[in-house]
């Protein structure tokens, strides 16, 4: 029925404006109108209004090829962007030093970043062999049960040992203290 509707409007419509006015009211939408709108039938009726159909024709082609690339960033977007490697769930490190700071995170697929509180922990080199020498530990719990003993077990070079039991917010931790052993590890 939408194919009969459109062919009687390419034989009467006397305007662009009528033409795409009507084109849009039956299919409904800018992506069905692209794809009638490479069709020869309408690029003909489309060149028979002059500058103005073959300015309509290029806009609908480079919409069409607009919409091509967005699709294809779109879909390409998770490779681009992988999620982030989660921390074990066990920790022992000596601690360097620490500071508070915030940090921006973007929670979900939201575009707009949020600043929230951060400790971070520089650790020696040999403790966290791999990726950067510190620990950002963002959990508010987490945060208050560490800041005082931070001062404590670095003055000592003792070891912390951080289990978390459970993920996300409602986790829990324990927390050991452990003297440093005559070889260091």
């Amino acid at each position: 029925m939408v194919l009969q509707d459109i062919a009687a409007l390419l034989g009467r419509a006397t305007s662009i404006d009528e033409l795409v006015g009507g084109l849009l009211e039956r299919v409904g939408s800018t992506e069905a109108l692209t794809r009638l709108a490479t069709g020869e039938e309408l690029q003909a009726k489309l060149a028979s209004f002059g500058d103005v159909g073959q300015l309509v024709s290029s806009l609908v082609r480079e919409n069409a090829r607009l919409s091509d690339q967005l699709e294809e960033l779109t879909s390409s977007f998770q490779t681009f962007r992988p999620m982030k490697g989660r921390s074990p769930a066990d920790w022992r490190f000596r601690v360097v030093r620490w500071d508070l700071h915030t940090m921006p995170i973007r929670p979900g697929d939201r575009v707009e970043e949020q600043l929230i509180p951060a400790l971070r922990i520089w650790v020696p080199l040999e403790d966290k062999p791999d990726g950067t020498p510190y620990w950002d530990v963002t959990g508010s719990r987490i945060i208050a049960l560490l800041t005082p003993l931070l001062p404590k077990v670095a003055a000592a070079g003792a070891f912390l040992h951080i289990v978390q039991h459970g993920a996300g917010p409602g986790s829990s931790y324990t927390v050991t203290v452990e003297a440093p052993s005559p070889t260091g590890q």
